[in-house]
């Protein structure tokens, strides 16, 4: 098989692999599973594959102290809160409205590096900046009186900590190789959690079978594989190419919402989706091929 079309593959089973988490979260609460015993599990199988895979590497957990207060940083506060305020989302709006208020994160990350990271601005980024909020107002103004705006609010969060934790990736991370970023990020998740739970009074852990199922997929396909996958297919495709292939997963899912919980999109929704997706795409595809 051609390298670049597996590295294209590699990039889309990545989207999709993602893309699954907020119909997997509504399917594990329909069925009663609760987010900490679902995000201790989980984060305690990643946490045991990242182990197991810089053991294997050769890679060493040791980091410095800035390194060290960079990775605490992100892991407790953007990481822990986009996995819970994602789980929690889903009791309130469909995991398609959720993908598609998510996906403005494109666009939130461009003006946080043109603020913090000291990227150029430019035409192009303001275009994509106004198109993309264009298309989450578009989704949410039609629909919003029969919202619930908790689900919308946690969805907003989502995005803005997935924000914050890409942009702070960039600026305190960017000397540490991803795999053991994503280590640290999955012990971070393991403790935020137990200690989530014992805040809450919910740490004691159901080993239900739909907490079990609902972690074990969360853990190995949307996670493990998420990660494998995008890495393989970064490498051969390189960062733009997998930022615009990447772009399928709110489509994913809302076509895997649709089929397996009958989950509806709007007429208005789609067209904000559209948009949305409109935004990302200007903001990625290379200026050859914008200018043909």
């Amino acid at each position: 098989m051609n390298q670049k079309i597996k590295g294209n593959i590699l990039i889309i089973i990545s989207a999709c692999a993602f893309g699954s988490i907020a119909v997997i979260s509504r399917i594990a609460i329909t069925q009663g599973g609760d987010e900490t015993s679902i995000m201790i599990i989980r984060f305690a199988i990643v946490s045991l594959f990242f182990t197991g895979y810089l053991r294997l590497r050769g890679i060493s957990w040791r980091v410095n102290r800035k390194q060290l207060a960079g990775l605490l940083f992100l892991g407790f506060i953007c990481y822990g809160n986009v996995a819970l305020m994602m789980f929690l989302a889903m009791k309130y709006i469909s995991p398609a409205l959720g993908s598609l208020i998510l996906y403005t994160y494109p666009a939130m990350v461009m003006a946080g590096s043109v603020l913090f990271l000291g990227e150029s601005f430019s035409r192009r980024k303001l275009a994509s900046l106004i198109i993309s909020l264009t298309g989450c107002a578009v989704v949410l103004w039609g629909p919003l009186g029969h919202l619930d705006l908790r689900g919308v609010l946690l969805a907003f969060l989502v995005a803005v900590f997935y924000s914050i934790y890409i942009i702070g990736s960039r600026k305190m991370l960017s000397d540490i190789p991803p795999a053991k970023v994503s280590a640290w990020m999955a012990v971070c998740c393991l403790v935020y959690f137990t200690i989530y739970g014992a805040f809450t009074g919910s740490l004691d852990i159901s080993f239900s079978t739909a907490n079990l199922i609902s972690a074990a997929v969360l853990a190995v396909w949307c996670t493990i594989i998420g990660f494998v996958a995008f890495l393989s297919g970064l490498k051969v495709v390189g960062a733009q190419n997998a930022a615009v292939i990447s772009t399928i997963e709110p489509l994913y899912t809302i076509l895997l919402a649709w089929l397996v919980i009958g989950d509806k999109l709007s007429g208005k929704q789609v067209i904000g989706g559209l948009i949305i997706m409109s935004g990302v795409l200007i903001l990625n595809l290379p200026v050859k091929i914008r200018a043909k």
